[in-house]
């Protein structure tokens, strides 16, 4: 395990950022989690990550860091090759509950293999699915762009069903079938925060309520109430629940649920990622005092493309 990050000298800004130094996101950053090494500064800084492929993030983002041997050993060799590199991203990026059951990129399978949902094809920057017929619509897609990176994730999130909608193509439901029929044994949703919550510094008056009410979810929703942040219900037969974020200016949809409190659980993991770059006043969170659960952050779409930093050259 790393030892605890040096904290950066009194006063000193953001000049122990340098080539070399090592660093770390820091907790609510709006930027993906790394950690790894500085190689390039400009107007963004460029980090090599311990996983072996680079990203931009602004000074406030990053934080020091104590790297293990391991880890500045990966960063000595450089950035992979562009099928390492994307690969690595997927394997981090992909991560689905189906039920109580959550799988990630690579799983076990009951025969004690390691299987890959989505895999890129050595020497190119081809992906396609391994478990069925697929490949996302990746023509010229540049997936080494930011653009390009977070279009080739949502396509291998809905297909993989980690993005929730209303209706499940057919190709959805034949890779989830076919990833139940030969995973290994279930491993139940842990609910052990991951880190540390951001703390909550908003402060919201509640608004009066007859005595009779019970606090929390009512147990019978009606038309589009709900008593959770971010959290409607959809005017469809299949009676699901949509989750949304506004972040400067811009509505993203955070999927329709099945459950009302999945919803609110990716509002909360959305509020997490993104708080930051909220600049309005912060309605409470649904979980307060809880750290987001896995299979929500991992489910998170992209940024809009105006609220990206710049992809990696």
């Amino acid at each position: 395990a790393a030892a605890a990050p040096p904290p950066p000298p009194p006063n000193a800004g953001y000049d122990w950022i340098v080539v070399g130094a090592k660093v770390q996101t820091v907790e609510g950053a709006a930027a993906e989690a790394v950690r790894g090494v500085v190689t390039d500064i400009g107007t963004w800084v460029t980090v090599l990550s311990t996983e072996g492929y680079e990203v931009k993030s602004r000074r406030a983002w990053l934080a020091p860091a104590t790297l293990t041997d391991e880890e500045a050993a990966r960063c000595a060799r450089g950035p992979q090759q562009p099928a390492e590199w994307l690969q690595a991203r997927i394997d981090g990026s992909i991560c689905v509950r189906y039920g109580q059951r959550e799988f990630k990129n690579r799983f076990s399978t009951t025969d004690g293999r390691v299987i890959r949902q989505f895999v890129v094809d050595s020497g190119t920057t081809n992906v396609r699915c391994a478990l069925c017929d697929w490949t996302p619509p990746q023509d010229q897609l540049g997936s080494l762009s930011g653009s390009g990176w977070n279009t080739l994730l949502n396509a291998l999130r809905i297909h993989g069903g980690q993005v929730k909608r209303a209706t499940k193509g057919a190709l959805t439901e034949q890779h989830m079938e076919h990833v139940l029929s030969v995973a290994a044994t279930p491993a139940a949703v842990s609910s052990t925060p991951l880190a540390p919550p951001p703390p909550v510094v908003v402060e919201v008056a509640a608004a009066p309520a007859p005595a009779a009410a019970a606090p929390g979810p009512p147990t019978e929703a009606s038309g589009r109430s709900s008593s959770f942040t971010g959290v409607s219900r959809r005017n469809t037969k299949d009676d699901t629940w949509r989750a949304d974020i506004i972040v400067q200016g811009h509505k993203i949809p955070l999927g329709d649920f099945d459950v009302e409190e999945d919803a609110a659980r990716a509002y909360d993991a959305a509020r997490a990622t993104w708080g930051t770059l909220m600049k309005m006043k912060a309605p409470p969170l649904n979980f307060p005092g809880e750290a987001p659960l896995a299979w929500a952050l991992a489910a998170l779409p992209p940024l809009p493309s105006a609220l990206q930093p710049p992809a990696p050259l």
